[in-house]
């Protein structure tokens, strides 16, 4: 199912949503729908649902050095479900085995499966629990399937490790979500102002004050986003 899109959370998830990496490197691709209504955290949540296919071939898979470069073009031409065969044929080599889990969370948030992309992102972090950038995408997901105790938690961690813009979002959504506006507030302002080119920062301020009634300093906050 696809709820009609929201224009301010279309807008956060495209900005903090990564692709699976390309030789290696992380990008961000835009997400494929994001619902609208009361609720914060499900105007940022990725809804978009498909059927998989019988996935039983990953099973012959030869794992080789390029495995993961060829699940990566697979992604790139939009074919989700090889994709995810062979990131999971993937797992049988220790070498790869934490690059797997991260991409295949990626793929499966695009396949609408939440459970199994913060599942794949715990495996990924049990292997490797100072990496940064599976740290705050660990703490994003957590948020995203409404798990915000954790997501809060995970989101202080994924700062612990760098100052990463994405746990910063990720808490200052936390704290608004739990009424800790001041909190919030003073995380996001910090947020935008280390970087000013992250418009879900804005977004996310002008929500803030609209819940505070606060008109004139979310009118600022969304005109920031614009300019």
């Amino acid at each position: 199912w696809r709820p009609a899109p929201d224009a301010l959370a279309a807008t956060l998830v495209r900005a903090v949503a990564p692709r699976p990496a390309r030789c290696g490197l992380e990008d961000r691709r835009a997400a494929l729908g994001a619902g609208s209504g009361t609720d914060w955290r499900i105007l940022l949540a990725v809804v978009s649902c498909l059927a998989t296919n019988n996935m039983s071939w990953a099973k012959k898979i030869d794992v080789s050095s390029d495995t993961l470069t060829k699940a990566h073009a697979l992604y790139y031409q939009g074919q989700l479900d090889q994709a995810i065969a062979i990131y999971d044929a993937a797992l049988s080599s220790p070498p790869l085995r934490a690059e797997s889990y991260k991409n295949a969370a990626i793929v499966w948030r695009d396949l609408g499966n939440i459970k199994n992309a913060v599942q794949n992102l715990q495996k990924a972090y049990q292997l490797d629990p100072r990496e940064p950038r599976v740290a705050e995408q660990l703490a994003w997901f957590y948020w995203l399937s409404g798990q915000k105790k954790r997501a809060q938690k995970q989101a202080r961690l994924a700062l612990s490790l760098s100052s990463s813009t994405l746990a910063q979002l990720t808490l200052g959504l936390c704290l608004m979500e739990i009424k800790k506006m001041d909190e919030a507030a003073t995380t996001l302002l910090s947020l935008s102002k280390q970087a000013p080119s992250f418009l879900p920062a804005y977004m996310a301020l002008g929500r803030l004050y609209e819940q505070k009634k606060e008109w004139a300093k979310a009118h600022e906050s969304y005109q920031a986003a614009l300019d």
